[in-house]
């Protein structure tokens, strides 16, 4: 009786697997690193054509030098929407 009133509650629920919730981790944490070696690419090139020196005016995000397993902001652990959970 309980297990099936929570398989209808879980069923009735936007969860998502955690093979796919460690998947889109992954590919985010990827994303940020390499988003911060864009930028610092960015600014390098633009000393190039400027001719000034390569040091940068602004740090990196906070996020994009964080561990794949250090405890996310609280922006992060927001739900996904509702149709990017669902599998296709």
């Amino acid at each position: 009786m309980f297990r099936g009133q929570a398989e209808r509650m879980a069923s009735d629920m936007d969860l998502v697997r955690r093979e796919d919730f460690d998947a889109v981790k992954e590919m985010a944490q990827l994303a940020r690193v390499e988003n911060a070696k864009l930028e610092a690419r960015i600014v390098e090139l633009e000393a190039q054509i400027t001719g000034t020196a390569t040091s940068r005016t602004s740090k990196p995000p906070a996020s994009a030098g964080t561990k794949a397993g250090s405890t996310p902001s609280r922006a992060k652990r927001r739900r996904p929407p509702a149709g990017a959970t669902k599998k296709a």
